[in-house]
């Protein structure tokens, strides 16, 4: 790797420079005058969880410093658990779920029937095979709707398929036309 000096803003220093990568306005060789020429200049803050003074950049300076990540996730982390004790709606009488049953029962029955109906968020006839199963589908788990209707979601109407192949075989796709009625469609 070539080094090339290179002029610092100020003109007072050279700073070296790898040619591979692209250097820094503000290396740790730059000096002070550098800095207030890019309007980086430093300040001195506390942190807001320990109050060890350190060094931060003018323009980063918020009404919470800290001195390292750790500070800040502690921080949060009691912020968010007083949020969620105190204001959230989700966590208040009525809640997220008393919202979204509203918002179900404004939107049920409005639409034409050509796609399927939602249960909370999910496809009703996903959540039907996840209760008849016992457990959540697995990722690549298709369920098919046996009379081909597909707003019958009665267990005895649904099956599970491994795959998406295994829909395809049973719907009778990739065949040759004129090859005869697959016995679904009957």
């Amino acid at each position: 790797m070539r080094m090339s000096a290179r002029p610092c803003l100020c003109r007072s220093r050279l700073r070296p420079t790898g040619t591979r990568s692209k250097p820094s306005i503000l290396s740790a060789v730059c000096s002070a005058c550098c800095r207030e020429v890019i309007g980086m200049a430093q300040a001195t803050v506390k942190c807001h969880l320990c109050g060890r003074s350190f060094q931060k950049s003018q323009h980063e300076i918020s009404e919470h410093n800290f001195c390292c990540f750790a500070h800040f996730q502690q921080w949060n982390r009691k912020r968010l658990a007083e949020y969620n004790r105190t204001e959230n709606p989700a966590n208040k009488p009525g809640g997220l779920l008393s919202s979204r049953k509203k918002h179900h029962a404004k939107l049920s029955g409005t639409g034409k029937g050509k796609t399927y109906r939602k249960f909370y968020g999910k496809h009703e006839h996903r959540a039907v095979a996840e209760a008849m199963i016992g457990r959540p589908l697995r990722p690549g788990e298709i369920v098919h709707h046996k009379d081909g209707n597909i707003l019958n979601n009665d267990p005895v109407n649904l099956e599970v398929l491994s795959s998406q192949s295994e829909h395809c075989r049973v719907h009778g796709f990739g065949k040759k036309k004129g090859g005869g009625v697959d016995e679904h469609f009957q």
